[in-house]
């Protein structure tokens, strides 16, 4: 999507300079005009929730989040099925500690 916004505003670009026949006067003037002023940024905080899109929206009502309860896929209703395809705790019994074999008479850091 913004790779086709680029191309069409860079497309509009050029075929304003084209109608404009390459003169000062642009509707886009920082495509068309190479030493045009950049935009200003805010050096603010950066906030999310502002602006018409915003990125988050703010929630309508102040009730607090309910966390969803757990609802299994239909192939998981069975505890055994569930138990078997669930995720594995690892624990630190189950680590191995690494050894590197060399056959030099001097140890190498790693």
């Amino acid at each position: 999507m913004r790779l086709s916004c680029v191309l069409f505003l860079g497309i509009a670009g050029v075929v304003n300079s084209m109608l404009d026949g390459g003169g000062s006067k642009s509707l886009w003037p920082s495509l068309s005009t190479p030493n045009a002023e950049p935009p200003e940024i805010d050096d603010g905080e950066y906030d999310p929730f502002s602006g018409r899109l915003g990125l988050w929206r703010r929630p309508q009502d102040s009730a607090p989040w309910v966390p969803q309860r757990r609802r299994p896929r239909r192939n998981r209703k069975n505890p055994v099925i569930r138990s078997m395809v669930q995720e594995n705790v690892v624990r630190p019994s189950n680590l191995m500690q690494p050894y590197f074999i060399h056959e030099k008479d001097v140890d190498e850091p790693i």
